[in-house]
């Protein structure tokens, strides 16, 4: 059940809420990685993963890039609105070369049209196809597991059912299979959860 303090939060609230998210994201990092928003700045390198049909193959409805330009764009309030409950999207950086090589989300997942529920929050990982194989999804996904499970309580996790990479690193950080699912994305996904964990609550706040 809702509560008022959760649907009367002042603009306040909010703003200290992605205080706290900037917070807590300055020290995200990985052995060989850092995070950090992207910038207008990283354009190039947002159009050499995003731009590349072998990439977007598994991305949502593999809908690829036009031009560098449609990543040129200040995106400041699309992570501000993830920040305020907690979620992130994140450019992750190698720290051997500074150059940001993937996208590591913690997000709500949006359900297919005409499902509904509580808000659930997933975590994702989007890499460039130069730095496959490499262990890279795994470090990403064991952050962002830690992460989600430490902020939320639950998460879960969706991919295509024949992206066998991303359903082997599912495996690997201990997420559980729930099966086939035509709920989120307007997509059939093979879904993962994990949690929830004892003393922390499950869900997001609406």
């Amino acid at each position: 059940m809702k509560t008022a303090s959760r649907t009367n939060r002042s603009p306040w609230h909010r703003k200290l809420v992605i205080i706290a998210g900037s917070l807590l994201m300055s020290a995200l990092e990985t052995k060989r990685l850092t995070f950090r928003r992207w910038t207008p700045a990283d354009a190039e390198d947002l159009f050499a993963m995003y731009g590349d049909p072998e990439t977007m193959r598994y991305i949502g409805p593999g809908n690829v890039s036009a031009s560098v330009e449609v990543h040129r764009e200040d995106k400041s309030a699309v992570y501000d609105a993830h920040e305020a409950y907690g979620g992130f999207v994140l450019a992750a950086v190698l720290r051997e070369t500074g150059r940001p090589m993937g996208t590591a989300l913690l997000k709500r997942i949006p359900y297919s049209q005409g499902e509904e529920g509580e808000p659930q929050v997933e975590i994702g990982w989007h890499i460039n196809r130069a730095y496959w194989n490499q262990g890279l999804g795994t470090e990403m996904a064991e952050m962002l597991l830690r992460e989600g499970l430490t902020r939320f309580g639950r998460v879960v996790a969706v991919a295509y059912p024949e992206n066998g990479a991303s359903l082997r690193v599912m495996e690997k950080i201990g997420m559980t299979r729930v099966g086939l699912t035509r709920r989120y994305y307007d997509l059939e996904v093979m879904m993962y959860e994990s949690g929830p964990v004892d003393g922390m609550p499950e869900g997001l706040p609406s």
